[in-house]
This record gives structure tokens, C-alpha cells and sequence, in this order.
């Protein structure tokens, strides 16, 4: 096992790298995501969510950005500081922040590499998890050039200050620095606050999902070329 820091802004982080091979697989995901629950919803919001995500019928809508148009960031209000972290960073964060919610542990639980943050006053807002073609997207089937946001929240204490919109905003623009052609988001119907962000950055809905229980399936896009 292998050793380093990390300098931040105000202390320095020390962090060990297990060079042993982890292990893999959604079983091992799956446990990361129980114990992250609970510690983040405790042990009765665990059961609800996982009540309202398989024995309830949920339904999604699908929507699509061209990514050759990119984002005005002058509509981006002032104080609000956004960038893509590696998982190092992230890490060092996380044992800074021990009461951040699940959406924070998506490496663990998904095993997504790709993440955004905001920051208010050097302290994380928000957080957008950005899935590519090679990962295991739970809605689609991305091709090159797709990505996919999701796995997003906003703090509740900054919530109302369209701090979603902004960075998205920020996502979109890089990723199309970066060459990418399409980027989906899947919406769940009840969640009506985040539609407007999602059109007035040039989302269209695309599709609609339904989930229930083990009937888990992926968009066909066949409306799209």
C-alpha cells in the first residue's frame, strides 16, 4: 500500500493508495449504496427509498441536448464556483464533509468517474455525476459522443438560487469542449422544479420510462437519429 498528500486550499490531506485489485462487481456497489443510505437517510428513510424505487410504479421523461450550442455562462449568478473533480478530490472532501448526502458517493455505488461540483463560499452546493458511453447508465444505452446527467442535488440550504441551472450550464460547455455530441437527462414526472432549468437550457423531452420493480427498461430513442 502506497502513500501521498493532497494540498487544499487551507490543510493537507494524506491518503493511501491500496494497490491490491478491489473488488469488483454490483454486488459490492450495491452494499456501498445500503450502508451510504443509511448513513446519510437513516435506517427508515433507507426502507422508504427503496420502497418507493422498486414497489412503486415510477415513471420518467428522457430529454436531449444538441451540444453544438453552448451555454450563455453570463446568466450565471456571481458567487458560485464550479468545477469537474476527480475522485481523489472528491474523496478528500468527503472526509472533510462526513454528512454530505448519497448522490456525493456515486463512485462507490455506481462506480461512476465523472463528477461537478458547486461551491458557496468554499463549501459544496451541489454535485452532477456525468455518465459515459463506457459506464453502466441505469436509463440508456449511450453510443460515442452521448453522455448523461445524473445522480444530481443541491444542498438544501442553497436551494432557490438556480444553483442546478448554472451548473449544468457549466457541464454542457465542457463537454462540448471536450468533443461530445449529445447529452440526456432523465427526469422523474413529480419532479416538475427541475423541468424549467432543463428546457431553458435547450433540454427537449424525448421519451418516456416507466420502472417497477424488477421491469427496469432502457430508452430506445427511436425518435431520435
Amino acid at each position: 500500500m502506497d502513500g501521498g498528500h493532497l494540498r487544499g486550499a487551507d490543510s493537507v490531506y494524506i491518503f493511501a493508495v491500496d494497490k491490491r485489485q478491489p473488488i469488483q462487481g454490483d454486488r459490492r456497489m450495491f452494499f456501498n449504496q445500503i450502508a451510504n443510505s443509511i448513513k446519510s437517510r437513516g435506517l427508515f428513510g433507507t426502507l422508504k427509498w427503496g420502497y418507493d424505487g422498486y414497489l412503486k410504479v415510477n415513471n420518467f421523461i428522457v430529454f436531449c441536448r444538441d451540444l453544438a450550442v453552448p451555454v450563455d455562462m453570463r446568466l450565471v449568478k456571481p458567487g458560485i464556483e464550479m468545477k469537474e473533480m476527480s475522485l481523489l478530490e472528491l474523496r478528500c472532501l468527503r472526509a472533510q464533509n462526513d454528512r454530505l448526502p448519497v448522490e456525493f458517493y456515486c463512485d462507490e455505488t455506481k462506480g461512476f468517474k465523472y463528477c461537478y461540483l458547486a461551491f458557496i463560499d468554499d463549501h459544496p452546493a451541489a454535485i452532477y455525476w456525468l455518465v459515459r458511453p463506457e459506464e453502466k447508465s441505469r436509463f440508456l444505452i449511450l453510443r460515442d459522443g452521448d453522455l448523461e446527467l445524473n445522480y444530481a442535488v443541491v444542498l438544501p440550504q442553497y436551494r432557490g438560487n438556480r444553483i442546478a441551472e448554472s451548473l449544468m450550464g457549466f457541464i454542457l460547455n465542457d463537454a462540448c469542449s471536450k468533443g461530445f455530441k449529445r447529452i440526456f437527462s432523465v427526469i422523474h414526472v413529480s419532479n416538475i422544479p427541475q423541468y424549467k432549468p432543463m428546457l431553458r437550457l435547450g433540454f427537449l423531452p424525448v421519451e418516456c420510462l416507466t420502472h417497477f420493480f424488477v421491469w427496469r427498461p432502457k430508452a430506445t430513442l427511436r425518435y431520435l437519429k
